[in-house]
């Protein structure tokens, strides 16, 4: 368990060492390997009687994205042009800050600025991301990366199916969340409802925060794998990296029992197969979904 707060650790150190560096990729090195272990990785800390420190490490996620952001807005070119979409982000954060500042229902300025602080997030990655010249980060990279991670997660979820037991009840996570945010600990087995379905069955998060977390980042490692194996002329071309890859995501979004995201899952492998006319994928969306209604009946 140790090892995860130094992963989330040497990941934000190693980000701000490439930002030092000006590589402007570096800063997927903590999106991605240090924000999926965040909450983990914090409890895990307070489980071994660190809770000193913990104020500390909650800081590295803002710290590093708005330092990449601050170093992007530094090499802005007058010719940058807004979207709609970035009007619409700025928006966003614009009324979260006015909404901070302003005497404006019953939370005390303190209780708004933390408010403040977790909805900004969003915007801030938002912006760091629009912002960094995308001429400077090599995308292959980034997606052998989400590929390694997905496997491990993978690897983390086996161990649990296996043992039938959340890694997140032998991680302090139900006595962090008490601790520092008064949330009670609920459910069947001690975490909060979200780690099982209607019927007690349990549902995995591996070394996300919740099962739904980890869902939805199948998705996104989904799509990384898709843009590795597809080619200029929209052929497939899979090695051994890229296979285990898929199956590891497939595999998290079918344990995590989340009924919208499996569903997501499926339309994302449909969408392309359309767009990359491969008839025997289509043929094996409806075979995926046909197990998948076997195994999990009580989610239809």
């Amino acid at each position: 368990m140790f090892v995860l707060p130094i992963i989330y650790c040497s990941a934000f150190f190693a980000a701000i060492h490439a930002l030092y560096k000006k590589r402007e990729q570096g800063i997927f090195l903590f999106i991605i390997f240090g924000l999926p272990i965040y909450t983990i990785s914090l409890s895990v800390c307070y489980m071994y009687g660190l809770e000193k420190l913990i104020p500390f490490f909650q800081v590295f996620k803002e710290t590093s994205i708005v330092l990449f952001l601050l170093y992007a807005i530094s090499q802005l070119k007058s010719d940058n042009n807004w979207t709609s979409i970035d009007k619409l982000m700025f928006s966003f954060l614009c009324i979260n800050i006015l909404y901070a500042l302003l005497p404006i229902g019953t939370y005390t300025f303190f209780e708004r600025l933390i408010a403040l602080k977790s909805l900004s997030f969003f915007p801030l990655v938002y912006f760091t991301g629009r912002l960094l010249n995308k001429d400077h980060i090599h995308m292959h990279w980034v997606y052998t990366l989400i590929g390694v991670l997905t496997i491990a997660v993978a690897g983390v979820l086996a161990i649990e199916l296996v043992t039938y037991t959340h890694i997140q009840s032998v991680s302090g996570y139900a006595g962090f969340n008490d601790h520092f945010f008064d949330q009670n600990p609920s459910g069947s087995y001690g975490l909060t409802w979200t780690f099982e379905i209607e019927n007690g069955m349990k549902r995995f998060a591996s070394l996300f925060s919740t099962p739904l977390e980890l869902a939805a980042a199948s998705l996104i490692s989904l799509a990384a794998v898709a843009a590795m194996v597809t080619t200029s002329d929209n052929k497939i071309s899979l090695n051994k990296f890229t296979t285990i890859a898929l199956g590891a995501s497939l595999f998290c979004v079918s344990f995590a029992l989340s009924r919208a995201s499996f569903a997501s899952y499926c339309i994302m492998l449909y969408v392309y197969a359309i767009l990359t006319k491969k008839k025997l994928l289509l043929q094996l969306i409806l075979l995926l979904r046909m197990v998948h209604k076997h195994f999990h009946p009580n989610l239809q």
